[in-house]
């Protein structure tokens, strides 16, 4: 029951980033503890997932806007 509520509350923010920036990228957001779980697409190059709740969606948005002023950072999917 926990799993089904969790992927509910869950959405998800796709980006691709330059496949040199992902390593910042990450550390930037592991520095805002439980805002998002990222998971680095094997899959795709440079594609990066964010899963965030209705309640980090909004901050999240604000990082990766703030990186795309400095970094080759495009949102795909908001």
């Amino acid at each position: 029951m926990d799993e089904l509520l969790k992927e509910k509350d869950t959405t998800q923010i796709k980006i691709k980033a330059p496949k040199d920036e992902i390593v910042y990228i990450d550390m930037i957001c592991k520095s805002y503890e439980g805002l998002a779980e990222l998971i680095v697409s094997s899959d795709e190059e440079g594609v990066i997932y964010f899963n965030v709740t209705e309640g980090t969606r909004r901050e999240i948005m604000n990082i990766l806007k703030d990186l795309q002023n400095d970094y080759s950072l495009k949102i795909v999917k908001k």
